[in-house]
């Protein structure tokens, strides 16, 4: 009877090493999964935001009265923005750019605190 031996070298800690560097995979992927969904979330609300405020201040505009940028920026804010900014008001246009952020999960553990999306609107008043 023929008696087979091991003559393999010792490997022992080899499956460590491949299991920390799976996890720091897993962890990197779920961090653009949730934080990505979480920056998609608040562009979406920028966009809302500023759309809201360049209405009301567009039509405050084409009524005549003078406050559309602060109208514009309360707009903007209370649809959500954290920032809000016009930067162009002419007597026919107004501009609104508002900015949304919201503190990072996962993110955070490759230094990343905050999540940050902005978004601009144009409105105006014209005649048919």
């Amino acid at each position: 009877m023929k008696k087979f031996f091991n003559n393999h070298t010792s490997f022992k800690g080899q499956v460590l090493v491949l299991v920390a560097l799976m996890m720091f995979a897993i962890i990197a992927m779920v961090a653009l999964v949730l934080d990505g969904g979480d920056i998609l979330s608040n562009r979406r609300t920028a966009q809302a935001a500023a759309d809201a405020g360049a209405l009301a201040g567009a039509q405050r505009t084409c009524y005549g009265y003078t406050d559309a940028e602060s109208v514009a920026i309360s707009y903007a804010t209370q649809n959500g923005a954290t920032n809000v900014t016009v930067p162009l008001l002419t007597n026919a246009k107004i501009t609104v750019v508002a900015t949304v952020e919201n503190p990072s999960f996962f993110a955070r553990i490759f230094g990343v605190d905050t999540l940050t999306a902005s978004a601009q609107a144009t409105a105006g008043c014209y005649s048919l």
